[in-house]
């Protein structure tokens, strides 16, 4: 059989495609990681207390740039992370959890509230879908630590130290 110099370049493509495919790169868990987004504030008299505040006053609205989440995760001494997500949203209701977390697998870590019975305690996720991007999910169970109409979960929040 016979084989043409762009087969022989596109097999060659291939090998070293799937070489480096299998390659399990060791993810860094460690940083802090933003998700931001505007959000909306009511309770501000008027447009001067707003700007003052760095928002831009709108129709009775402030609106600030810089909401969303930040989660930081560091490795501390016994092998184990310190986990901290916390995200203000609209009129300035916030969520914010602490907590010590553990490897799941290679690309997420997991922590567990250890308040009330085991059934009903808050149980969070991270996942990390690269090295610089995680999503945080958690099992529904978690709205102690927020206030109304937020949520601990965060999609896509991008490494920024």
């Amino acid at each position: 059989m016979k084989f043409s110099l762009i087969s022989f370049l596109l097999l060659s493509a291939l090998v070293t495609f799937s070489s480096f495919a299998s390659v399990d790169v060791q993810l860094n868990k460690t940083g802090v990681f933003k998700d931001t987004h505007p959000f909306g504030s009511f309770g501000y008299p008027n447009a001067k207390a707003c700007e003052e505040d760095g928002g831009v006053y709108n129709d009775g609205l402030c609106v600030f740039q810089d909401g969303g989440s930040t989660i930081e995760i560091k490795k501390n001494n016994n092998g184990k992370y310190d986990l901290s997500v916390s995200s203000v949203g609209t009129n300035m209701h916030l969520c914010d959890y602490e907590g010590e977390a553990i490897d799941l697998n290679a690309v997420q870590i997991i922590s567990k509230d250890t308040v009330g019975d085991e059934a009903n305690r808050c149980e969070i996720v991270v996942a990390f879908t690269s090295n610089d991007t995680l999503s945080v999910i958690t099992n529904g169970k978690c709205q102690d630590y927020c206030g109304a109409n937020m949520s601990l979960d965060v999609e896509n929040a991008k490494r920024s130290k």
